[in-house]
């Protein structure tokens, strides 16, 4: 069965951060629902453990105004010619 996460939690050597969701069998959820740091929720997809890693965005694709746009190159410093100096 499914159950949010209302307070930190440690099961099975995963530790689930506040608002997540765990499953368990009702015997092992029995004291941690009692002791509110369960709460029993309708349906989840699975687990959701805590990371310390951050989330990695999708990289975008490169859309074809990007690809017939020119690269300009940048302008070179150019000296001055020994007339021009002062």
């Amino acid at each position: 069965m499914n159950y949010k996460v209302l307070s930190h939690l440690k099961h099975n050597g995963i530790d689930y951060a506040i608002d997540s969701v765990v499953d368990m069998n009702e015997k092992e959820a029995k004291f941690l629902l009692e002791d509110g740091i369960l709460a029993k929720v309708k349906k989840a997809k699975e687990p959701t453990p805590k990371k310390d890693e951050p989330k990695e965005e999708p990289v975008k694709e490169p859309t074809k105004e990007l690809e017939k746009e020119p690269v300009k190159e940048p302008e070179k410093a150019v000296e001055p010619k020994e007339s021009e100096k002062k």
